[in-house]
């Protein structure tokens, strides 16, 4: 899963660097 996030995260996120959404937070809100 986080491979295809990964993978994706540049075309969900609009390649934004994290700087909007943190990374923890991501990570929490799609694992968790």
């Amino acid at each position: 899963l986080y491979d295809r996030v990964a993978k994706n995260r540049y075309a969900l996120f609009g390649r934004k660097d994290s700087c909007e959404i943190p990374s923890a937070e991501l990570r929490e809100r799609l694992i968790g």
